[in-house]
C-alpha cells in the first residue's frame, strides 16, 4: 500500500497533535488532533500485509480525539489489543508487547500535514503493529447517512485505487496487500 499520497489542499494546512501516555493497569495515550477549519480522519493499523482502517464521526468539529489503549489479556500485561481511533473509531489488533513497562514510542510530531497520511507511532510488538493517520478537510467529504462521510468523487481520479475505496466505501475494513 503506497502511503505517499496527497488530497490536494493548501500547502499550509495542518492539524496539531497533543496527548500524553497514563499507565493504569493498561497503558492509554489520549489526547487530540485540532485543526483551524473542521476536519475528518481515518484511523490505519497494519500487521504485516494485513490493514485494518475505520473512519472517525463526520461532525463539524476542529477538534478530534485520538487515542492509542492497549488493553491487557494476561497478568504480565505484555499480551495486549491495541485499539488505536481518532474520532472515537478505530480498529483493534492483538500483540505482544516486547516490554510491558514501556509503552511505543510516539513519533508523531505536534504538526501533521492535512491531506497526507502520518506515522503515528514507533512499530512495536510481535507480530509487528504499525499505525498511520490521515486528517482530511471536512470539505473534501459528503455526508451520507448513519454518521458516515466519503470522499468526493472529484479526488477519485487524484487517489490510487485502494485510497479511493478506503475513502469512499463504508466506516470500517480490512484488507490484504498484495506482494
Amino acid at each position: 500500500m503506497n502511503f505517499d499520497i496527497q488530497i490536494p489542499n493548501s500547502p499550509n494546512f495542518f492539524a496539531e497533535i497533543e496527548g500524553t501516555w497514563e499507565k493504569k493497569t493498561y497503558w492509554d495515550w489520549n489526547g487530540t488532533i485540532t485543526a483551524k477549519e473542521p476536519i475528518v480522519a481515518i484511523s490505519i493499523m497494519r500487521v504485516g500485509n494485513h490493514v485494518e482502517w475505520a473512519r472517525s464521526q463526520k461532525t463539524q468539529t476542529t477538534k478530534l480525539d485520538i487515542r492509542l489503549l492497549l488493553g491487557t489479556y494476561d497478568s504480565n500485561a505484555k499480551d495486549v489489543l491495541a485499539m488505536f481511533s481518532i474520532g472515537n473509531n478505530g480498529p483493534r489488533l492483538r500483540t505482544l508487547l516486547d516490554d510491558p513497562n514501556q509503552p511505543p514510542e510516539i513519533l508523531t510530531s505536534s504538526n501533521v500535514p492535512i491531506g497526507k497520511p502520518f506515522i503515528f507511532s514507533k512499530p512495536f510488538g510481535n507480530p509487528e503493529l504499525e499505525l498511520f493517520g490521515l486528517i482530511i478537510l471536512r470539505e473534501q467529504v459528503v455526508s451520507a447517512r448513519n454518521g458516515l462521510w466519503h470522499i468526493k468523487e472529484a479526488y477519485k481520479e487524484l487517489l490510487p485505487a485502494e485510497w479511493f475505496h478506503i475513502l469512499a466505501y463504508g466506516r470500517a475494513g480490512q484488507f490484504e496487500i498484495e506482494n
